[in-house]
């Protein structure tokens, strides 16, 4: 079975996380499902996993990702954007703080908050086109990998209270890939100095993009990836007192998906099966004429 580097697109859906292999596996004579399902991380208020799977069949495994869905609407507090917030240091101590909006204007910016785009993907990872010709994706080709596309548009209308303003977005992610711990945190960069979404990546006034994913990199394991992202709108109402960002966080969506990989023979292994199914054979006809 071939060797192959981790790779992880994850949040940022221009910057590429790599790592080293965990294991090595061995090559099996049988279609068989990779070893036991890891934890899972699907919560009772989100959408639940089983939504529109894709699969297709790519080097000796067969991948499948499966969505969370269909997308949910999120209004009030988020304890992973809270957290990841948190953990980047986007504190009162350094200056930023976060309200959420009334139920009553999460109801309005829900309703001008449209979903233009939530599909798996395996293989191959599609790309975007933002409207100032930055490319993002295509970082998988033909590749033992898989993950989701998810795009939003958003138009607000009169009585909106977003309107007239100007938004950004805010994403948080629980996540684990290959047998690691999910964990919690901001989809933002490494060392951020911008807790938004589209100040580092795709998304502006009036879309939402992100396409994450990881290949499966021998890992012999199930699942391969499995996140679930929450993005919301927000608004940097500037300055207040001794607070440079007074920030309130709008509605959003709740989405995610799950990769997972069963092994296939290759076609040498297939040879191999012919053959000792002929060996089989001849022998059992040799026994029956004795």
């Amino acid at each position: 079975m071939r060797v192959k580097k981790q790779f992880v697109q994850d949040m940022r859906n221009h910057q590429n996380i790599t790592s080293l292999p965990r294991c090595i596996g061995t090559a099996s004579l049988a279609l068989c499902v990779l070893s036991t399902i890891t934890t899972s991380s699907i919560r009772a208020d989100g959408p639940p996993l089983g939504y529109n799977p894709v699969s297709k069949v790519i080097g000796d495994d067969n991948m499948t990702s499966t969505l969370y869905g269909p997308a949910t609407d999120r209004t009030s507090n988020c304890i992973w954007v809270d957290t990841g917030l948190s953990k980047a240091g986007f504190t009162a101590a350094n200056g930023w703080n976060f309200t959420y909006a009334s139920a009553a204007d999460d109801a309005k910016v829900l309703a001008d908050l449209k979903i233009d785009t939530y599909k798996a993907w395996v293989v191959n990872q599609p790309t975007f086109t933002d409207p100032g010709g930055t490319t993002y994706g295509g970082n998988f080709v033909n590749d033992e990998a898989g993950g989701a596309e998810f795009k939003l548009s958003f138009t607000p209308t009169v009585g909106d209270p977003l309107k007239g303003k100007t938004i950004h977005w805010i994403q948080g992610v629980d996540s684990a890939y290959r047998g690691g711990a999910y964990d919690i945190h901001l989809d933002a960069p490494a060392s951020p100095t911008t807790p938004f979404y589209d100040q580092f990546s795709a998304a502006g006034q009036s879309y939402f993009y992100d396409n994450p994913g990881a290949n499966e990199a021998e890992y012999e394991g199930n699942p391969v990836a499995d996140a679930q992202f929450q993005v919301y709108l927000a608004v940097d109402n500037g300055k207040n007192g001794l607070i440079n960002h007074d920030v309130t966080i709008y509605a959003g969506k709740w989405w995610g998906y799950r990769l997972t990989a069963s092994e296939v023979p290759e076609p040498s292994e297939y040879g191999a099966m012919a053959c000792f199914g002929l060996l089989a054979f001849a022998a059992y006809r040799k026994a029956k004429n004795q």
